[in-house]
């Protein structure tokens, strides 16, 4: 992984989607660097039309008093592509890697006090999305400290940029982190990344970081483009045909590819989203979007169900979850929403089949239950349509093997995964016992 092919801003990754905690951008831009540790050359789908607007990097040396000098330029750019008036001055500093590790450690801290990741961690191997033995925790921390150009700290209110960011990434870093503070001083985002907030569940706050991340990196795009105007919608082709997965795959081998998708999620789709207001309105859209900001990641990934009368989830209750099933307790639960979903049908269908089974989600929500020897993860979901919960339904059995259990009643379906000794019949005693309980 190549730091200057990265910048950052306010979040952490969370479950689904990263956490209510520093905005952490995984914009990719490419350039040797990456290039020669990935071991081949950024997708043509990327690299060519970003060739036409970032300048290559040239070996010039990293300038740290350079790069906080250009950030009064860059904000004053921001702003008037933006059409956002700097409200005050945003202070910048310099950081390390030690001083990004320090602020990311401290923000998974503040995001997962006690042993919450440990058991999000646990969840999601359940799912089938990490393996047994990854390190969630550890993962996150190298990730980001290998990666990350710069970010806006939204709680000091503050710009960092990496000591050692080559010249030629300096401009387009600071353009994003700098549309972060205009939208902070405008929008007020720390409402929207405080993770003591209930009314805002997993999948409602990936929705947002796709409209936060996707209209800074919209932002960046349109200050790179040489007339600094709305033809940066034509420079899509950054998120077209799997070239930013790609490239963050290839420069961070390791990591399992639904960390992949999922960090990408707010830069690819999101700037979809904003591309998709833009159109509709310019910019005026898009800053109107932070009023009613989207609701579900459904409608981040399709732009057309964001609208006046909007398909809000169908909330799936905490209630419908018993505190213990037989001799297992209730462990962790997570609403995974759309594209979550996505990620666990792809585990056995092409990208494709499992975007078209998913594309009906109205709500969900999924928990662990765990005793001695046993564990058992339920998943409660609610569909548009019997035919859309019977599509979920079919896609989820494909493979199922053992040890699992699908059932679908008009819109609804239940989907029960157990490890342990758990027989077939004390599977469907649960799943009686969970369409009774559910309200």
């Amino acid at each position: 992984m190549t730091r200057s092919s990265r910048s950052c801003a306010c979040k952490l990754p969370r479950l689904a989607i990263p956490p209510a905690a520093a905005a952490v951008c995984l914009l990719l831009l490419p350039g040797p660097a990456l290039e020669a540790r990935s071991g081949s050359a950024a997708s043509p789908g990327l690299r060519e039309p970003l060739s036409r607007l970032i300048p290559p990097e040239d070996g010039a040396p990293a300038d740290p008093a350079a790069a906080l000098a250009l950030a009064d330029e860059v904000l004053q750019q921001v702003s008037q592509v933006r059409g956002l008036r700097a409200l005050g001055p945003v202070a910048r500093e310099l950081h390390d890697e030690a001083t990004l590790r320090g602020y990311i450690t401290r923000r998974l801290e503040q995001e997962y006090p006690g042993d919450r990741l440990q058991r999000e961690q646990r969840l999601l191997q359940a799912l089938g999305l990490l393996s047994a033995e990854y390190d969630l925790a550890a993962a996150v921390k190298d990730l980001y400290a290998a990666q990350t150009a710069g970010y806006y700290d939204p709680e000091r209110r503050t710009l960092y940029i990496s000591s050692a960011l080559p010249a030629a990434l300096q401009r387009p870093t600071m353009a994003h982190e700098l549309t972060h503070a205009l939208q902070d001083q405008h929008f007020k985002i720390g409402q929207y990344l405080d993770p003591s907030r209930r009314d805002l569940d997993d999948d409602t706050r990936a929705a947002i970081m796709g409209l936060l991340e996707g209209d800074a990196t919209a932002v960046m795009l349109a200050t790179l483009s040489p007339a600094g105007g709305g033809e940066w919608v034509q420079n899509l082709s950054i998120f077209e045909g799997g070239t930013l997965e790609a490239l963050t795959a290839a420069s961070a081998p390791s990591v399992p590819a639904f960390l992949v998708q999922l960090l990408n999620f707010p830069y690819h789709y999101g700037t979809a989203f904003v591309a998709s207001l833009y159109r509709s309105g310019g910019w005026e859209a898009v800053s109107a979007a932070y009023a009613r900001p989207p609701r579900s990641t459904e409608q981040i990934l399709h732009p057309e169900r964001y609208s006046p009368g909007e398909d809000a989830p169908t909330p799936v209750p905490r209630a419908a979850f018993p505190d213990r099933l037989g001799n297992l307790s209730f462990y962790y639960e997570l609403v995974l929403g759309e594209f979550v979903t996505r990620q666990v049908l792809e585990q056995q269908a092409s990208a494709e089949a499992a975007a078209r089974a998913a594309a009906g989600w109205d709500g969900d929500r999924a928990a662990l239950y765990v005793g001695k020897d046993d564990e058992l993860l339920v998943w409660l979901s609610v569909w548009d349509s019997p035919a859309d919960a019977a599509e979920f339904a079919e896609a989820a059995r494909s493979g199922s093997g053992g040890g699992r259990l699908v059932e679908a009643r008009g819109a609804r379906v239940i989907r029960l995964r157990s490890r342990g000794s758990l027989a077939p019949d004390r599977l469907l005693e649960v799943a009686g016992g969970l369409w009774t309980g559910w309200k």
